[in-house]
């Protein structure tokens, strides 16, 4: 009896110690997440002494896609932003670069306008003055010829001075939308300092020709008179300085106007190996003369 009791007592035992056994063996086999390859179901097996993970590798994922989606966006708002703030600052750009150019012309222009009202007395004068010394020729016809060729140099300075300094403000204007288009090309990250070297050449040459022609405005001719035998060649003298005045100072117009379409040179070619080498936005460049 006490021999049965001992054997269901070891039995008992060692069925106990197999489901112990078996749970444990269970328990390793448990399935953890993905796998090194990234596979759903991947079966690890847990050596004895590890610890279970306890969160699964689809999670992970999904916190690093949203992380990267996160940082996607903040870079693209980012990026919008420095868009808009750059935008704003070439328009202010344009804007002051505009208002540079108009005052540009009002002072020109008030200038002009000063040189010829401060001659206008002058000239009064010196013809009042002309009138007198003539009355000392006996050769009416002379007398006449001399007034008129004294009226027809002021006519023709007139003429001319207003030719060459509307001129000079259309190339002027032109150098303001060279202007515009190296501040926009410069935004776009091209390299522009052969440009500004170009348009500083031009902006000077045209300052200068505006001098000059405002200096000529307010030049009075007069013929002084001595007496009827020397009458003929002091008027061909005055004629001569006139003539030789209003030529130079055409070569200085001309001189500002070549140096406008130099500037346009280099910035075509700035531009044409911008194009070549894909470094320019396809952006029309007309939006510049639209804001």
């Amino acid at each position: 009896m006490k021999k049965y009791i001992i054997s269901i007592m070891v039995l008992t035992l060692f069925v106990s110690a197999g489901f112990v056994r078996a749970e444990e063996e269970i328990v390793a086999t448990t399935v953890v997440g993905q796998g090194e390859g990234g596979e759903t179901g991947e079966i690890k097996v847990i050596g004895e002494g590890e610890q279970i993970p306890t969160t699964v590798r689809t999670m992970n994922r999904q916190k690093r896609a949203n992380v990267a989606n996160k940082k996607r966006s903040y870079i693209k708002e980012n990026m919008k932003d420095k868009r808009e703030i750059k935008k704003e600052e070439f328009k202010n750009r344009i804007k002051a670069r505009k208002e540079e150019m108009k005052n540009r012309k009002e002072s020109f222009k008030a200038e002009l306008e000063h040189k010829r009202e401060v001659k206008k007395e002058e000239l009064n004068n010196k013809r009042e003055e002309l009138k007198g010394k003539l009355k000392r020729i006996k050769n009416k016809k002379k007398e006449g010829s001399v007034l008129r060729i004294s009226d027809q140099i002021e006519k023709i300075n007139i003429k001319a001075t207003d030719r060459l300094s509307n001129f000079t403000e259309k190339i002027d204007s032109i150098l303001g939308k060279i202007m515009e288009q190296t501040d926009l090309m410069e935004s776009r990250g091209l390299e522009v300092a052969g440009i500004r070297t170009a348009i500083s050449v031009a902006s000077s040459s045209i300052d200068e020709a505006k001098t000059a022609i405002a200096t000529q405005a307010g030049v009075v001719y007069t013929i002084e008179v001595a007496d009827e035998a020397t009458l003929r060649s002091t008027v061909k003298i005055v004629r001569d300085n006139f003539h030789s005045d209003i030529k130079a100072l055409h070569e200085q117009v001309k001189k500002s106007y070549e140096s406008i379409r130099d500037a346009i040179k280099v910035l075509s070619g700035v531009r044409e190996a911008s194009d070549t080498n894909g470094d320019t936005p396809a952006t029309d460049t007309r939006s510049t003369e639209a804001n």
